[in-house]
C-alpha cells in the first residue's frame, strides 16, 4: 500500500459505508507492518476518536504482526479461540488443503477481545470495547485486509454494532449523479439553489473522468426529517441540471443504460477504435448484460475498420480517420455486423502523442446510431490517455443513455 503498488480500496469502501450510518471520518492513515508504526497510530486514534478500524496484518506470516500488538496495547496475551479454529478445520476441509500449525496460529486472539467470526476466511476480526471515564463508548475493531472478508464482517457485526452502540440516526444524503459538464460550470449553474440551501444542509462536489456526483447531505438528530429535506432539494437540483443527470447514489452509467435497454427489449454493439474495448467492458461488468449486449468490435487499425468493419476506405481518406464521417460509418457498419438495434462508435486520438499532425491530442469523436438515427460529437480531453480513454467511455454511455431516454422514455 504505501509503495503504491496496491489501492487502498478498504478504506474508500469502509469510509463511505460509515458516512452512510451518520459517522464522521476524521482521519484515515496507511502505515507500514512495524510495530511502533502500529503503537503509535492505535494510541493517537484511541486517544482522539469514539470508533478506530484496522485493516490487514491478521494473516498467518510473519509480517503480520497486528495481533501481536494489540496484545500489547490492550496489555493481553493471544489465547486459541475454539470456534475460530473450527471454522478454519471446516474451510480447509471444503478446500481439499492440509492444515498446518501457521494457519492455525490464525485462530489465536488476544484474550480480552471479542473475536468476530470469519465465514468468508481464516482470520477472525477482533473488537475491544471500553468505557472512558466521561462514560462514552470506545470501540476498536481490527479487520481482516481480504475485502471480501473485510466487507462481509463490517456488515454482520462492525455496522450493526455501530448503530446501536452510538444511535447514529440524523445525518442523511443523496447523491446525484451527473456527466458531461464540469465542476465549475455546474457550480455556477446551481450557485442560486446552493446559497438558498437550509442552514444544515451541505453539498459537496465530487468529479472525477467527466463526471460529477453532487451529494446533498442534511445534519441533524431528526433522519426522517433530514431525509424529507434531503428529497425536496435533490429535487430542485435534479430540475436544474436535468440534462446532464443519469441517476443517483450507486448508480453507474453501465447499469442504467442496460435497464433502458432491458425495459425496452433493444439490444446494443460497440465498434472501438480509441476506447480500446473500455466501453465492451463497462458494459458487460453489468449482470445480464449478454440479454442486451451481441458484442463488440475492437477496430484499432484503419486495415482492421475497413476490411473487418467495412468502413468505406474513401470516408477515411477524404474525411481522415478522426472525423464526424468515420465515426458515424463505423457505428452504421457495427448495426448491420452484430445486427442490433443501436451501436456506439468511437475514434480519436487518446494520447500522448499524435500520428496525424492535424489532429490535436485528445481529440475524440463518438457516434450513436439506430437504423434510423444517428448523432456524432466531438470531444477534445486533453493529453492523458488513461483519463481520455475513461471519459470517452463515460461520454459514449451517456451518449446511448440520452439517445434511449430520448426516444423510448
Amino acid at each position: 500500500l504505501l509503495i503504491g503498488q496496491v489501492v487502498n480500496t478498504n478504506m474508500a469502501w469502509i469510509a463511505s459505508e460509515l458516512s452512510h450510518i451518520g459517522v464522521d471520518i476524521t482521519r484515515a492513515i496507511t502505515i507500514s507492518d512495524d510495530r511502533n508504526s502500529i503503537l503509535e497510530a492505535l494510541e493517537s486514534s484511541h486517544k482522539n476518536n469514539d470508533i478506530t478500524i484496522i485493516t490487514g496484518g491478521l494473516g498467518p506470516t510473519n509480517d503480520d504482526i497486528t495481533k501481536d500488538c494489540a496484545c500489547e496495547f490492550f496489555n493481553s496475551t493471544l489465547i486459541l479461540n475454539e470456534q475460530a479454529y473450527q471454522n478454519i478445520v471446516e474451510r480447509f476441509n471444503m478446500l481439499g488443503y492440509e492444515l498446518t500449525k501457521v494457519n492455525k496460529m490464525q485462530a489465536m486472539v488476544p484474550s480480552n477481545c471479542i473475536p468476530l467470526q470469519n465465514k468468508c476466511g481464516t482470520a477472525p476480526g477482533m473488537l475491544f470495547t471500553e468505557t472512558d471515564s466521561n462514560e462514552n463508548i470506545k470501540l476498536t475493531i481490527f479487520l481482516p485486509g481480504v475485502p471480501k472478508e473485510m466487507k462481509h464482517l463490517m456488515d454482520l457485526y462492525v455496522k450493526p454494532l455501530i448503530k446501536s452502540t452510538y444511535n447514529y440516526k440524523g445525518v442523511y444524503y443523496k447523491t446525484v449523479l451527473t456527466q458531461g459538464r464540469g465542476e465549475s460550470f455546474v457550480a455556477e449553474q446551481i450557485k442560486d439553489w446552493e446559497a438558498n440551501l437550509p442552514s444544515n444542509v451541505k453539498v459537496a462536489y465530487l468529479p472525477q473522468y467527466g463526471n460529477l456526483k453532487l451529494r446533498v447531505t442534511a445534519y441533524g438528530k431528526d433522519r426522517e426529517e433530514n431525509m424529507q429535506i434531503v428529497e425536496e432539494e435533490v429535487s430542485k437540483l435534479t430540475e436544474l441540471v436535468s440534462d446532464i443527470v443519469y441517476g443517483y447514489d450507486e448508480d453507474t452509467l453501465e447499469l442504467v443504460l442496460g435497464i433502458m435497454l432491458l425495459s425496452n427489449e433493444l439490444t446494443i454493439s460497440t465498434a472501438e477504435s480509441c476506447s480500446g474495448g473500455a466501453i465492451a467492458t463497462r458494459i458487460t461488468s453489468v449482470p445480464n448484460s449478454s440479454q442486451y449486449f451481441k458484442g463488440s468490435l475492437v477496430a484499432y487499425t484503419n486495415e482492421v475498420k475497413v476490411n473487418i468493419l467495412g468502413v468505406n476506405q474513401e470516408t477515411i481518406d477524404k474525411y481522415g480517420v478522426v472525423s464526424k464521417e468515420t465515426a458515424e460509418e463505423m457505428a452504421k457498419r457495427s448495426l448491420e455486423l452484430m445486427g442490433t438495434d443501436i451501436a456506439i462508435a468511437t475514434t480519436g486520438m487518446a494520447g500522448p502523442t499524435s500520428n496525424d499532425e492535424k489532429v490535436a491530442i485528445g481529440t475524440i469523436w463518438i457516434a450513436v446510431a439506430s437504423h434510423d438515427f444517428v448523432e456524432s460529437k466531438m470531444f477534445c480531453f486533453g493529453d492523458d490517455r488513461e483519463i481520455n480513454i475513461q471519459r470517452t467511455a463515460n461520454s459514449a454511455l451517456k451518449m446511448a443513455y440520452d439517445y434511449l431516454i430520448t426516444n423510448y422514455l
